[in-house]
């Protein structure tokens, strides 16, 4: 027969919690998190990088738009100082009216670096920015038109200049970059750590695009109008331009040691 409440009527007694049970409900808690929160993170990284690969096929489309009205020829390379971000000009136009296509959902946020110009580089998880103009990506400089310059230019028989060539799928366009671009040698070495401008050793140009930005690759649009990721050691043996070598020093087939790369580096893949 069930207990007499003090107002009559039936019921049963209510036990709460005791310290140990609400500390075994709060340890479940944790434990849940920390198995969910990194998927959580896992599937925002993802979902980050599929909208950074959808805005380098944009960009590829408004580069197949202009060498369709410039002759299937690239546009030519502006001069350091000119004022004017690359490749952006005389393609600005083209993202005039969706600026957002140049920022990585990773990458929106210029960063202000001491040991650079403050309104110039980015970084991993930063973009670049430079005469009023904020970008996560740069451009393969190889890819341009010489123009007049060619019957001058001592490097005019490496660039590009057209599309229309063999090997497209391993020729870079736009890629990923700290910067507006860079014209990659085959002695370029890497940055020192993912989010620096400061080599090991050589020139810097390849190192422009050698950001830890998803998870040890880069998203890049490749001459052929395919987007896709890029192991950061990759990144030597793309075609950069004509004469490239792809087995250079920093390559699997060049001789290249584990202990040569920056310590970040170290356990990527090799290529």
């Amino acid at each position: 027969m069930g207990g007499v409440n003090q107002y009559g009527g039936g019921g049963t007694s209510r036990r709460a919690f005791t310290v140990i049970e609400l500390l075994v409900v709060i340890s479940i808690i944790v434990v849940l998190l920390a198995i969910l929160l990194p998927a959580l993170h896992r599937a925002q990284e993802q979902a980050r990088a599929v909208v950074c690969q959808s805005n380098l096929r944009q960009s590829g489309i408004f580069l197949t738009l202009y060498t369709a009205q410039n002759d299937e020829k690239f546009f030519q390379n502006l001069p350091v100082g000119s004022g004017i971000p690359g490749w952006y000009w005389p393609m600005w136009d083209y993202f005039a009216e969706e600026p957002e296509i140049l920022l990585c959902p990773s990458a929106k946020v210029h960063r202000r670096l001491p040991d650079v110009d403050p309104d110039w580089g980015g970084g991993s998880r930063t973009a670049w920015e430079f005469a009023r103009a904020r970008a996560s990506y740069g451009t393969n400089h190889w890819i341009t038109a010489m123009g007049e310059d060619r019957r001058h230019h001592p490097w005019a028989s490496w660039a590009w200049e057209t599309p229309s060539i063999r090997g497209a799928s391993q020729a870079p366009v736009f890629l990923e970059c700290m910067f507006g671009g860079g014209s990659p040698l085959r002695f370029d070495g890497p940055p020192i750590d993912h989010d620096t401008h400061v080599m090991i050793k050589g020139e810097c140009n390849t190192a422009h695009f050698c950001i830890n930005r998803h998870k040890e690759t880069v998203n890049g649009l490749f001459m052929d109008g395919a987007v896709r990721k890029v192991g950061l050691k990759e990144l030597w043996t793309l075609k950069w331009h004509r004469q490239y070598d792809t087995a250079g020093p920093w390559t699997r087939a060049g001789g290249v040691e584990p202990a040569d790369w920056p310590v970040w580096m170290r356990k990527f893949q090799d290529y």
